[in-house]
């Protein structure tokens, strides 16, 4: 049994070391809507994707967030089990699993660790419009200071995202989401994301996002609660 968990740990490193792996880096600055001020986040996710059998495939990715309040991790896994379901000239469908794990600490007032995993629909049309659905269970873990018992909560989310690949440097999506890869809240906060990506050359690229944050959308208190603008670059390592 040793040997087996060595053997598939010692597959797992060398797919990652001869995957393509990304390096992101990213600023975000927040423009909330009530009295409280604007601050300025940082940002940095490692990306790889490789074949972790002939035809199966993984997507990793792994990065954290930081600001003068708190500190933030993220991992995020979508596995393939096959290539897809559907391939057709103009048509291509798959089926996946994804992943997430996130933690959060605000500082000397609480840990929250979030653990979501659900089906992920990806749809291909005349090989230039993306489409992916995905949704998510959710069991969030609260630790607060003075509170000596944590508990937790179940929780739904969902994500869907269209996207334009123009040519083969330049590529638009719109996506509205009820969470954000920083940020877990309770169901009803959709973000909404206008997303740009311009790729250099195989080895740099550039994106800019620009975010419209809600709370309580789905009912009659919904109220506008933050837009956020994202800059950042990826870089092949």
């Amino acid at each position: 049994m040793k040997r087996l968990g060595l053997s598939a740990f010692l597959l797992l490193l060398m797919s990652v070391l001869t995957a393509e792996n990304y390096l992101e880096l990213a600023g975000t600055l927040f423009i909330p809507s009530t009295a409280a001020e604007e601050h300025f986040e940082i940002s940095g996710v490692l990306k790889t994707d490789f074949n972790f059998t002939e035809k199966q495939t993984v997507d990793l990715k792994a990065g954290f967030n930081i600001n003068g309040g708190f500190t933030g991790f993220t991992e995020n896994a979508v596995y393939r089990p096959v290539p897809s379901i559907i391939d057709m000239d103009i048509f291509q469908f798959n089926i996946a699993a994804e992943q997430f794990f996130h933690w959060r600490y605000l500082y000397d007032v609480s840990n929250q660790m979030d653990f979501m995993i659900g089906p992920h629909f990806e749809f291909v049309f005349a090989g230039s419009w993306f489409l992916d659905i995905s949704l998510y269970y959710l069991f969030k873990l609260c630790m607060i200071s003075g509170i000596e018992k944590p508990f937790g909560i179940n929780d739904g989310h969902f994500a869907v995202s269209v996207r334009k690949q123009f040519n083969q440097s330049f590529a638009v999506d719109v996506s509205v989401s009820s969470f954000d890869y920083f940020y877990y809240p309770r169901f009803l906060v959709p973000v909404f994301a206008l997303n740009f990506e311009y790729r250099a050359s195989e080895e740099l690229y550039f994106f800019n996002q620009l975010k419209v944050r809600y709370v309580d959308m789905f009912t009659l208190s919904a109220y506008f609660e933050t837009f956020q603008i994202v800059i950042g670059a990826g870089v092949k390592l």
